[in-house]
């Protein structure tokens, strides 16, 4: 790397993914990586579907092994300006869906069960010592 550090906007790393100029975003840092298409054990497509938005949750899932990760320093030419990329969609945002009825109704046949079944136990201890002093005292 350079001793001064180059940093891009994420529009301008958009611009490249055409097939003879793949640039990728990952952990922050721009890869050109055009020369290593065709090297790419996952082939050329898989770099092509990862360009125009932060590849770093492609890359990751993956698994890489180290070399790879050392590999990409070979093909390092940016940082990119974190407050150019865009936020990520999340699903989590929707609210919740609606509980049924039905599980109100378990919610309150459960806590039931919590207090009848300890005294059910309760009850069937006394029982068997109460036997067991019985037999003890037939004997």
């Amino acid at each position: 790397m350079d001793s001064e550090r180059k940093v891009l906007a994420f529009e301008e790393v958009t611009k490249h993914k055409e097939r003879d100029n793949i640039w990728l975003l990952i952990s922050g840092k721009v890869y050109d990586v055009t020369q290593f298409m065709e090297e790419h054990p996952g082939g050329d497509e898989v770099l092509l579907a990862a360009t125009g938005r932060d590849a770093t949750d492609d890359f990751e899932d993956v698994g890489h092994s180290d070399d790879a990760k050392e590999l990409m320093q070979k093909y390092y030419i940016a940082e990119i300006d974190p407050s150019t990329i865009p936020l990520k969609k999340s699903s989590q945002l929707r609210p919740p869906p609606p509980v049924p009825h039905q599980a109100e109704d378990s919610g309150f046949l459960v806590k039931i069960l919590q207090f009848f079944v300890p005294l059910l136990i309760l009850g069937l201890a006394f029982a068997v010592q109460f036997l067991g002093k019985r037999e003890n005292k037939e004997n």
